[in-house]
């Protein structure tokens, strides 16, 4: 993995290949309250994609841990979307486990509504 990738603070395309189906899992209170599968004929799944494509950059290597509001996986990624900061964990190219956060107050929940 290139180090340019930490210097420019923009997720690598593997981040971002979701694939064709995500599964949507929402928490309340800290349990999880609902799961749904959408695919890209979906709303939802369109949001998602919109966010990420919109919120490429301003991402840090993080290794913090959050509860999630909402987790979105595909693909073998994973999107923790909370109302004020989104985390993306997914294996790269060289099968390195990497995981990024960013600061999303202008877009809470990652485009779904909560």
């Amino acid at each position: 993995m290139s180090i340019l990738w930490f210097w420019r603070m923009e997720l690598p395309p593997e981040a971002l290949n979701f694939g064709n189906r995500l599964e949507i899992i929402v928490y309340e209170k800290g349990s999880q309250s609902s799961t749904e599968f959408v695919d890209q004929t979906d709303p939802k799944y369109r949001s998602i994609m919109e966010f990420l494509a919109a919120n490429k950059k301003n991402w840090k290597q993080d290794t913090s841990s959050y509860a999630p509001d909402i987790l979105v996986r595909g693909n073998g990624i994973t999107l923790n979307c909370r109302k004020g900061n989104a985390i993306i964990y997914y294996t790269d190219n060289e099968k390195e486990s990497l995981q990024f956060s960013s600061d999303t107050t202008s877009v809470s929940y990652c485009g779904l509504n909560q």
